[in-house]
């Protein structure tokens, strides 16, 4: 009995190999075959099966439907191009009452088709030209997908997008790139740990600006990741004075930035409010950067005054950001969101890296 319960858990750590299958005509299934995956090209035109150390290759006109290891179908059907009819493997990329359909041949040749899961079996091509009307007149049984028509293009990837959308009949917006523009309110701490011993110890100071921004949304691929850089402008200006005895420090600051992070934002898309979390590092160019603390000590009744007038940050400073937001997506083209992001930035020097920027953001703006 233990010796069976041995064999059971190494048989649950060996991978075993996952094989396609192969239908030769209605009646006729093959199941084991190691079907190789060539690309889209060679895919349209052959169905290529390795055997041990024999290669054999099967035409469109002999194998009416091959499946690949990762559950990708392939369909064979006539198609007529340049007034000539040829069988090829078209890729199903989605089946339901309306089968979508992809074909990609030499020289760039990429073409769509809609298959009615009806009696009549027709399969329509997608033209290329005005191939966005052409999807309002077939998908118009849904009209909040049509929404997302302005955006697809006539590639794989958007195809796919834009008929899940479809099939589940939403107004949610297609996966795209996307630009933004936002307020920005920002809590700002000054460590100025560096200049303890002039604060007495008072090293910390919060402060409040304002800022506006830029943004962009790329998404990568048909994931949920997108590539988020933005364009951010913010002013600051602030002073303080700190007693110690008969001495008075009074620190003045004033900072104008533009701030370019570069995230990562992962998104949980619904229809109406879609969350979102982004992380990524930034860097910050300070176009004015005044720092001074006069310091008065009283003598004998008499105030001598000293400056230390050094920048207390670089022009060039580094940081990182993480950060939450909600898109509330009152259509398919536009999104108002609200955004909260903590950013802590340095300075390049490492003598001078003790002081540093916290921010608390908060961001409010559209996306188109």
């Amino acid at each position: 009995m233990s010796s069976m319960r041995y064999l059971f858990i190494i048989l649950l750590f060996i991978k075993l190999p996952v094989f396609s299958q192969l239908i030769i005509n209605d009646t006729t299934t093959i199941y084991g075959e190691r079907i190789l995956d060539l690309g889209d090209v060679q895919n349209s035109k052959f169905c290529t099966i390795k055997q041990k150390d024999t290669v054999i290759t099967y035409t469109p006109n002999q194998v009416k439907e091959y499946t690949l290891q990762d559950k990708r179908i392939y369909k064979s059907y006539p198609i007529q191009i340049n007034l000539k009819n040829e069988r090829f493997f078209l890729e199903q990329l989605f089946q339901g009452e309306k089968n979508l359909l992809y074909l990609s041949l030499d020289k760039g040749f990429k073409r769509f088709y809609v298959l009615k899961s009806d009696s009549s079996n027709i399969l329509i091509e997608i033209p290329l030209i005005d191939y966005k009307n052409y999807l309002i007149s077939v998908f118009k049984d849904c009209k909040t997908a049509l929404e997302n028509v302005e955006y697809v293009n006539y590639n794989k990837s958007s195809f796919y997008k834009f008929y899940n959308l479809y099939t589940q009949c939403t107004s949610k917006p297609l996966t795209r790139t996307r630009y933004g523009f936002s307020l920005i309110g920002i809590n700002t701490q000054l460590n100025l740990k560096q200049l303890a011993t002039f604060l007495y110890p008072d090293e910390k100071k919060n402060s409040l600006s304002f800022g506006a921004g830029f943004q962009v949304d790329v998404p990568i691929s048909n994931t949920k990741f997108s590539f988020h850089p933005e364009v951010n402008y913010r002013q600051l200006s602030t002073n303080r004075k700190s007693f110690n005895g008969n001495t008075t420090n009074d620190l003045v600051i004033n900072i104008a930035a533009i701030s370019v992070p570069l995230q990562i934002r992962y998104g949980f898309y619904n229809q109406k409010i879609s969350p979102y979390l982004q992380a990524g590092i930034s860097y910050n160019r300070l176009l004015r950067n005044e720092s001074n603390i006069p310091n008065y000590v009283l003598i004998n009744n008499s105030q001598q005054m000293t400056v230390y007038d050094e920048p207390l940050f670089q022009k060039n400073m580094i940081g990182y950001n993480f950060g939450c937001g909600v898109l509330f997506n009152y259509s398919s083209k536009k999104s108002i969101f609200i955004e909260l992001n903590l950013n802590q930035i340095r300075n390049f020097d490492f003598h001078s890296s003790l002081n540093s920027i916290d921010d608390i953001m908060l961001k409010i703006g559209v996306l188109i």
